[in-house]
């Protein structure tokens, strides 16, 4: 286990790290996830997620390399974070999962999540840049997990939408994205917060739709999250399904395996493009929802 030795690089638009998440994909095949990569993160995400990865058992490293994982160090300013990321010579839209190098030791933690990073246009570096700034607060944020393909990308040449897309993690329930949330989920209390992106407020007659992906109500924590970001973004929120019927998540397969979880909590936040530029425009405003957001997603509730 060493340090990720790969030199950080600045995209033209966007944060040192982003290159280091999302490398180019045109030299990226898609590929199936397999049997080996889910035994290998089953081991490995219990030890990221209570922050013992420093230390793991001697057989891991060879049994994430014949799975074409490795576990790097990722160290950003004073805070030692983890990568659970695909081998730089095997990319295939595996996917990119990071780690706070400790719990925070609260009853709750928070995961981030940017599961359409290409497709829904700046949710990754939103999504990215709010895991950063709390990891360095000591916030209860526990993990950015991000996917590494396009959505519709499984397939040769250009992305073509298709509901049958196995590189969309959110809705190929055999993806190690999945997995991955599993794991993690099955280890501590949490909260799995994705951030998602859509056109125009006019479209929705919202600027932000908040959803639990239960078709029939919202819960507690989706209506303190919703509250929160109204507050911050003084913009219509809507919550679904009581105050919108579209966007709602019901087909996510991390929301639907999250249901079954004791402990686990799953919200699905989506933006309009006006919402998300406003946030890459304004570092401040994004970090006031980062605080909000993780709080909300975090504490106890009646």
């Amino acid at each position: 286990m060493t340090d990720e030795a790969r030199p950080k690089m600045q995209r033209a638009k966007g944060p040192a790290w982003a290159e280091r998440l999302w490398p180019s994909e045109v030299r990226v095949a898609f590929a199936p996830t397999r049997d080996g990569e889910r035994q290998a993160v089953a081991r490995a995400v219990p030890l990221l997620m209570r922050g013992q990865a420093g230390q793991p058992p001697a057989d891991l490293d060879a049994a994430l390399r014949e799975a074409e994982l490795r576990l790097v160090r990722w160290t950003e300013g004073d805070d030692r974070i983890w990568g659970l990321l695909e081998l730089d010579e095997a990319p295939r839209g595996g996917g990119a999962y990071l780690f706070a190098g400790r719990p925070t030791g609260g009853k709750r933690e928070l995961i981030l999540a940017a599961p359409h990073a290409f497709f829904d246009e700046q949710t990754g570096v939103i999504a990215g840049t709010i895991f950063f700034a709390q990891v360095a607060t000591d916030a209860r944020m526990r993990a950015f997990f991000t996917n590494t393909l396009h959505r519709y990308r499984d397939r040769p040449g250009k992305p073509v939408p298709h509901e049958d897309s196995a590189a969309d993690v959110c809705h190929n329930p055999q993806h190690l994205f999945s997995a991955v949330t599993e794991a993690a989920a099955r280890t501590t209390p949490v909260t799995v917060v994705q951030i998602h992106g859509f056109g125009s407020a006019q479209e929705r007659n919202a600027d932000v739709i908040v959803s639990a992906g239960k078709k029939n109500a919202s819960t507690p924590r989706t209506r303190a999250v919703a509250a929160g970001i109204a507050r911050i973004l003084a913009a219509k929120v809507a919550v679904f399904p009581e105050e919108t019927r579209e966007l709602g998540a019901t087909t996510n397969v991390q929301g639907q395996r999250l249901a079954s979880i004791p402990g686990a909590e799953f919200v699905h936040i989506e933006m309009s493009m006006p919402v998300r530029q406003r946030l890459i425009q304004d570092p401040n405003l994004l970090g006031r929802l980062g605080v909000q957001l993780t709080e909300d997603a975090t504490r106890e509730l009646p």
